[in-house]
Parts: structure tokens; sequence; C-alpha cells
């Protein structure tokens, strides 16, 4: 494996399974509000937009956050989060929780379910498509030097930008 496969995994891939691993761990209290939903869900859409930045065959701007979040979920994430994207995207973002939409850890849905006339949105599943993503993705990084350059490119010049702002 090449220096820069190993700092992607080390600097990048690893510390957002780790974040997303620990807040699973957060005991769930079943049918009570609250129970880190919110920040898990958050931390996974905001995971799966910065992965489809890095991924991404061209680079995606800034100004289309939705195009990055379909990156990484269409090369990477069981199902197909197209239809959804939108909802889970500026949902969460915009809204934190959007009109007729709910928000929770518990049951046996995939990460997004149609519940009478609410889509409801399973944290826990989210982040566990985005762990699955991530081992696929390295996996992938391993095998391929083009997406590995591509991706150790693209957290360079995301360092280089930083520099100088702390």
């Amino acid at each position: 494996m090449k220096e820069q496969q190993i700092q992607i995994l080390e600097r990048v891939l690893r510390p957002i399974a780790y974040d997303l691993n620990v807040m699973l761990r957060i005991p769930v209290v079943p049918y009570a509000n609250g129970n880190c939903a919110a920040p898990l869900a958050l931390y996974s859409v905001t995971a799966i937009t910065f992965l489809g930045y890095l991924v991404a065959p061209e680079e995606i701007g800034e100004d289309e956050p939705i195009k990055r979040f379909l990156a990484f979920s269409e090369s990477y994430c069981a199902g197909n989060m197209r239809e959804t994207a939108g909802t889970i995207y500026n949902g969460l973002v915009y809204d934190l929780i959007p009109g007729g939409m709910g928000l929770g850890r518990y049951g046996a849905y995939v990460a997004l379910f149609d519940y009478g006339q609410h889509l409801v949105l399973n944290a826990d599943k989210l982040a566990l498509i985005v762990l699955n993503g991530i081992k696929c993705l390295e996996a992938d990084l391993i095998e391929d030097d083009e997406l590995a350059n591509r991706i150790w490119g693209r957290v360079v010049a995301l360092s280089d930008e930083g520099e100088g702002n702390e």
C-alpha cells in the first residue's frame, strides 16, 4: 500500500468511521425523544457529502452539495438514495427536521421509510450505511491508484486552503 493510501485511511476514512461508531454506542431509549438522533443523522449526511466531494470523478463545487451527496451514496451506499437525497440533505441541513419527516434511532426499517404520510429517517441505519460505504471505499482505494490520487489531491488542496486560518 502506498503512503498516500495509508494517509487517506488514517486521516480521513478511519476518523469518520470512529466518530460514527462512538455515536452509535450511545444507548437508545426506545421511543424516547432525542437519543442523539439528530447529531448522528447530521454527521452521517455531512460525511456522505464530504466523501462524495473526494470520490467524484469530476470536482463538484461547494454550491452543489446534493451532487456531492449522490457521488458517494450512489457509488458506495446500498440502495438508491437519488429519490430521497434532496429530502434527506435539505431537510437535515437546512431545517433539521423538515415538515412531514421524523427522525429516530430505533425500528427495523431502513434508512428512510414511509410511515403513513410521514417520512422517518432512522439515524442508526443511515450511519451503518455510511460505515459500510467507507469499508467499500477502503477496498477500492487499495485497488485503484487513480481513485487514491484523486482523493489525496483533494485532501491536500483542502489542507492547503486551511493553512493559516486557525
